[in-house]
């Protein structure tokens, strides 16, 4: 029988199941490396996010600001757009953190970063709906309790920021390498100004910001006139005659499926030419023409041509039509 020298080597099996278990805790270290620094570089890219987030929240918070303080400087129409870009940045931040994806040590900085943006999002969205409850209704009393509604929600909105500033400060020591704005919408010097009831008031005794309907009509004919007879401007020798009118939105509302209508007449006889166009809409301050073309006429009759517009709630009646009566010259 032969029996092994004793301090002779071990099993072959023995040596191949510890060279396994080397090789298994090298794969888990370099494993483990690699996680913490994959994890690291997703807290960088959050943290990247986070205070492309808190600038543009801290832009919109100024904007706003402005927006109070400057009420009466700006037509309405200006003043509900800019409302409403402000939302739209907002809200698009918002998206962009619902997006996200968010390692573990951001997570409740991230939380409390996405209430406070949530809760401003929501505020401004309702600032457009209040402003017109106030200015266009009766009893205001809607509106200011929609005011009051939204500068509340946007406390919500800082404190949840503030929890966010806390947050940032619990992670370890040299994770968060970025300095954050101090983003308040309601703070500080601020607070005085977010308050409904002044707004109100200052809202309704802001005449530029109500609520105007006003459009206004000129016109052109064509060929012009070259003289006059009678006290008639005499049109030049011409088969048809050519009616440009302009139409133009002097008030601070678009209007919609506007009527503009045109009637031609000869007053030698009772019949008269009715044509209507429809302007399908006209912002605040823009103007479109329409024309009214291969009208006839006779030599040496007298024609009036009427152009009118119809808007129910027009503010300015003397600037809804126009009218001319002229006659034709005899010779060709």
């Amino acid at each position: 029988m032969v029996y092994p020298l004793a301090g002779g080597r071990r099993p072959r099996s023995q040596r191949r199941w510890w060279l396994l278990l080397f090789v298994g805790g090298l794969i888990g270290l370099v494993a483990l490396a690699v996680s913490i620094r994959s994890e690291g570089r997703n807290v960088s890219t959050y943290l990247d996010l986070a205070k492309q987030v808190a600038d543009s929240q801290e832009d919109v918070a100024l904007s706003l600001h402005d927006v109070f303080l400057t009420l009466g400087d700006t037509e309405r129409n200006d003043m509900l757009d800019r409302l409403g870009r402000l939302e739209a940045q907002s809200a698009a931040m918002l998206v962009d953190l619902e997006d996200a994806e968010i390692p573990g040590p951001a997570q409740r900085a991230n939380a409390f970063l996405t209430v406070a943006v949530s809760s401003w999002t929501d505020a401004l969205s309702s600032f457009d709906d209040a402003f017109t409850l106030i200015l266009d209704e009766v009893d205001d009393r809607d509106g200011k309790a929609m005011l009051d509604a939204a500068f509340a929600t946007l406390r919500v909105g800082d404190r949840a920021y503030a929890g966010f500033e806390a947050a940032l400060a619990d992670m370890e020591e040299g994770i968060v390498t970025r300095e954050y704005p101090q983003v308040r919408y309601v703070g500080g010097d601020r607070a005085a100004l977010y308050d409904a009831a002044t707004i109100s008031t200052r809202l309704l005794a802001l005449n530029v910001l109500s609520e105007r309907h006003d459009l206004a009509v000129s016109a052109l004919i064509q060929p012009e006139p070259a003289g006059e007879q009678n006290g008639f401007p005499v049109l030049p020798w011409t088969p048809t005659v050519e009616i440009q009118v302009v139409v133009t939105n002097a008030g601070n509302e678009t209007e919609f499926e506007v009527p503009v209508t045109l009637q031609y007449k000869s007053l030698s006889d009772a019949n008269t030419i009715a044509i209507e166009e429809i302007i399908a809409s006209l912002a605040p301050g823009e103007a479109t023409s329409v024309v009214f073309s291969d009208l006839d006429i006779t030599p040496g009759v007298i024609y009036e041509a009427e152009v009118r517009i119809r808007l129910a709630e027009d503010v300015d009646g003397e600037n809804d039509f126009w009218s001319l009566q002229f006659v034709r010259n005899n010779e060709t």
